[in-house]
């Protein structure tokens, strides 16, 4: 039998014109409950677990990134405080050498008065000194020629004449130049 209808004449279909009509047995229910029960047997088992660990991840992640957040402020709040100290210090190290030079050229300038101190007062001695020998060799000078002139005004009225007065001469220019080189030395 050669039929040129779908239908063969095994299978029990009720086809009109242009009409497919599905036939419901037992198998196609039992295989719709079977996949719901497959459905959610997975969900309850397989999908919720795997959501749970998802968002436990989820959460870590954001915990980590909030830690690493607060890590991060809280190093350049480090930063920060280490660079205003450092700025303190090169503050405070530049407040200690401009006062230490400031010592240093006090110090100098106290050495420098008491050197110059020390150098016009020997100066003065030194002075005083020359003048007080000056004056020694003045007296002792005047005193060597008040005896002279005595000792030639003596001679003069005991041996007057031209040959003592030549002789007195000599006599006087003779110790006038022994004074002359007592004083040079």
């Amino acid at each position: 039998m050669a039929s040129s209808s779908p239908c063969s004449a095994s299978s029990n279909c009720d086809r009109k014109a242009g009409t497919i009509v599905l036939e419901v047995n037992h198998n196609l229910i039992f295989t719709v409950i079977n996949l719901l029960v497959l459905f959610i047997g997975l969900r309850f088992t397989l999908f919720k677990p795997v959501q749970k660990i998802l968002q436990q991840r989820q959460e870590m992640v954001e915990r980590n990134l909030a830690d690493a957040e607060k890590a991060k402020s809280s190093a350049e709040a480090l930063e920060r405080a280490r660079l205003e100290e450092q700025q303190n210090v090169a503050i405070e190290r530049a407040k200690t050498m401009a006062t230490a030079q400031q010592r240093a050229t006090e110090e100098y300038e106290r050495i420098l008065s008491d050197a110059r101190e020390k150098a016009d007062s020997i100066v003065k001695e030194a002075e005083q000194d020359a003048r007080q020998e000056r004056d020694a060799m003045l007296r002792q000078a005047q005193t060597e020629l008040t005896a002279l002139v005595m000792d030639t005004a003596a001679r003069a009225v005991v041996g007057a004449g031209p040959e003592g007065d030549s002789a007195l001469y000599d006599q006087f220019l003779q110790k006038a130049g022994e004074l002359d080189g007592a004083e040079n030395r």
